[in-house]
């Protein structure tokens, strides 16, 4: 993957959820059930200073879909949210 795409997505997810603090943003290459490429999202964010507002987050794919358009990249983000402390007890591969 270009990193021009995992910090286009890094950077819209932080403007997006720039009221909630982020630990990190994970973007991995995979294949959805269809057998079409996909980029898994993870959004890692600190719970207990704050959870995420639901209006930004329903609408996270329209914002990274509309830059990664722009780097002529046609994967569709999967995006999932998680908190840092529920993220720690997940596998290491997915945290």
């Amino acid at each position: 993957m270009k990193k021009s795409v995992q910090e286009t997505i890094e950077r819209v997810v932080r403007e997006q959820l720039s009221d909630a603090v982020i630990d990190r943003v994970t973007v991995q290459e995979d294949i959805d059930h269809d057998g079409d490429e996909i980029l898994r999202v993870l959004v890692i964010f600190d719970a207990e200073k704050g959870g995420l507002d639901p209006n930004k987050t329903v609408s996270m794919v329209r914002h990274v879909r509309e830059k990664l358009h722009r780097l002529k990249e046609d994967r569709f983000p999967i995006i999932s949210y998680v908190s840092t402390s529920d993220a720690k007890r997940m596998k290491p591969a997915a945290a």
